[in-house]
């Protein structure tokens, strides 16, 4: 295993480092064991069974959320905000991971502001002793990790939950830790390592993307309004170049808002941007029945719907905009779904 040096304001493994704000680690305990922990994942790939470690009492009431900026996660703000949670965001940067953090900093800053919302950032470059492919072994390795580092935040705000903005369509992917099934795995895995201090959980796991969308774009615009989810964005917040923009874009359109809104500077539903949809499904058809209900005439819309012209609307409504059934119970998993679906009806 590489070695664990401690520092001032977070830890190393070899010669990649975690560095936290002061305070927040400056109040976390175990934090050598918390480098070592990482270590010994990152090394076998695997949840190894957990030592507890002391942290100070959590408080049922709080959670923090893992900001990205996708729409999966300002979801998981929208639905945590109408539980009643006491909400704080964790962003932890992976350089060479999550593209480029002056696209998502702005953001970040401004949504915190905008809803008086805790907004702690951190950046990690231990990410790069992960296996350099992707895969669901990977990016579960990679949300096992992810956890780790957001312990400290949960620590300095006193709060019992990280939420993760993992939703349905990862969910039947049995070996998975992004799935409802994966994720109890490693609410089972950081609940042990932390005393049952804290538990991991996702406020939208019954939620299929279209539903999230929604909530961002449709229910609470003004959180839609700081969305980021190009990983190609550099000084800009969409390099207008690739599917997640332009998949993006028909959702925002669908949900009756200007993607312009959101920094975006051209159609991104025109022909040249036809090449972005040559893979859809019946969440992207429903998609372009809202748009056109909203009066867009476009050629990738007008496409979508001559594709799947034999789709049930009223039927991919129902499935699709309403939380799905879940066959395992995450930590607030009934709250949450009933939040979700009174802010969807």
């Amino acid at each position: 295993m590489k070695p664990v040096a401690v520092s001032a304001d977070g830890f190393s493994i070899g010669a990649h480092a975690v560095a936290y704000p002061g305070d927040v680690w400056r109040g976390f305990g175990p934090g050598r064991e918390l480098g070592e922990e990482l270590a010994r994942l990152l090394e076998t790939r695997e949840l190894r069974p957990a030592e507890a470690h002391a942290l100070p009492a959590t408080d049922e009431a709080k959670a923090v959320v893992a900001l990205t900026m996708g729409k999966d996660s300002l979801a998981s703000v929208v639905v945590g905000r109408a539980m009643g949670l006491d909400l704080a965001a964790a962003y932890v940067c992976h350089p060479t991971l999550s593209g480029d953090f002056r696209a998502r900093q702005p953001q970040l800053e401004a949504l915190g502001r905008r809803l008086a919302m805790p907004v702690h950032t951190a950046r990690d470059d231990t990410m790069a002793l992960a296996p350099p492919v992707h895969g669901p072994a990977v990016e579960s390795l990679r949300t096992a990790a992810y956890a780790l580092l957001l312990l400290p935040f949960a620590s300095r705000q006193g709060a019992r939950y990280l939420t993760l903005g993992n939703g349905f369509e990862f969910n039947g992917q049995a070996d998975s830790l992004q799935s409802a099934e994966g994720m109890s795995r490693l609410d089972a895995w950081i609940a042990a390592w932390t005393g049952g201090a804290v538990r991991v959980t996702s406020l939208i796991h019954a939620l299929h993307p279209v539903a999230c969308h929604k909530l961002v774009h449709g229910v609470r615009p003004e959180v839609g309004l700081h969305q980021v989810s190009c990983r190609r964005a550099g000084e800009v917040r969409w390099c207008e170049d690739c599917a997640t923009c332009a998949q993006n874009y028909l959702f925002v359109r669908a949900m009756g808002r200007d993607p312009a809104s959101l920094g975006f500077t051209r159609s991104m539903l025109d022909e040249r941007s036809a090449r972005h949809f040559s893979s859809t499904g019946d969440e992207h058809a429903l998609a372009a029945h809202l748009a056109r209900r909203g009066g867009d005439d476009s050629f990738v819309v007008r496409r979508l719907l001559e594709r799947h012209a034999a789709l049930d609307v009223e039927a991919a409504a129902r499935r699709y905009l309403q939380p799905a059934d879940a066959a395992v119970a995450l930590p607030l998993a009934g709250r949450s779904t009933q939040a979700a679906r009174r802010l969807l009806a």
